[in-house]
């Protein structure tokens, strides 16, 4: 892997930052190929990320729980370290930009019910008035991301820039860059797990340099880009070549905060 600063130099930590653009909405989920409730939330909530592709960034982590998993047995160490960061107990939970959904978020525009009986972060309890909530928030950075696939497939050059697009320093004293690779869908002839569930979409396959991400330790001054380049192993366990993805994601890890996030 390597990496390159372009005018990216500490001039110090940064408050009151004057966000300017838009920030996309990262939806994080725990799911579980032999999880009951996991398959009958599912494609309620998958086709609501497919109804706001253009605002909305996926990533579904295939737990070890609580059954068989195969994506899971693939890449377990990745997936358990994210649900470590969020102190996951159940599956399905999903968190939007670092939060998991409650009663209060977007002034209740949630379907969650917590207070009834239902639990944070449910896929269930998400909608367009959460996603529209989530989509209007501003922030300082904008991104983007492009990757690049060798001629036989086995290795990548995935590119990321990060722009401060506000008239003040953008600084974390902790935040992280995470790039992860991605299946955006793969579909089983038979269930790969005990319930009926075929199609899997947005699939965690490989973090990059890990799960843990880059750190972000250094101010990046107004106006100015910062570029990482990463070149990478494509696992021998991808289903689909052609169903690569690349998504990246800045996140103050102090707060779980997601700042920006953006596909390829």
């Amino acid at each position: 892997m390597k990496k390159l600063f372009t005018l990216l130099f500490a001039v110090g930590f940064a408050t009151g930052l004057l966000a300017q653009v838009d920030r996309k909405v990262l939806l994080e989920e725990f799911t579980n190929a032999s999880c009951p409730p996991c398959a009958s939330q599912n494609p309620a909530f998958n086709a609501l990320i497919d109804a706001n592709e253009d605002v909305v960034v996926a990533i579904k982590y295939q737990t070890a729980f609580p059954g068989f998993d195969p994506f899971n047995q693939q890449n377990p160490g990745e997936v358990a370290t994210r649900a470590d960061y969020y102190g996951l107990s159940g599956v399905p939970t999903a968190w939007i930009n670092g939060t998991a959904g409650d009663d209060s978020y977007a002034g209740g525009a949630g379907d969650w019910d917590v207070a009834g009986g239902g639990y944070e972060g449910g896929p269930y309890g998400y909608n367009q008035a959460v996603i529209d909530f989530a989509a209007m928030q501003t922030t300082p950075i904008s991104m983007t991301i492009d990757h690049v696939l060798n001629d036989d497939a086995t290795m990548a050059t995935v590119t990321v820039t990060i722009t401060n697009e506000s008239d003040a320093a953008f600084g974390m004293e902790d935040g992280r860059l995470h790039v992860a690779m991605l299946e955006a869908e793969v579909v089983f002839p038979e269930p790969p797990g005990s319930t009926n569930e075929l199609e899997f979409t947005d699939i965690m396959r490989k973090m990059y340099p890990n799960e843990n991400g880059t750190m972000l330790t250094d101010s990046l001054p107004a106006g100015e880009t910062a570029t990482y380049t990463f070149d990478v192993d494509v696992p021998d366990y991808i289903y689909g070549l052609n169903e690569i993805r690349f998504i990246a994601f800045v996140q103050y890890h102090a707060t779980t905060e997601v700042f920006q996030a953006e596909n390829t």
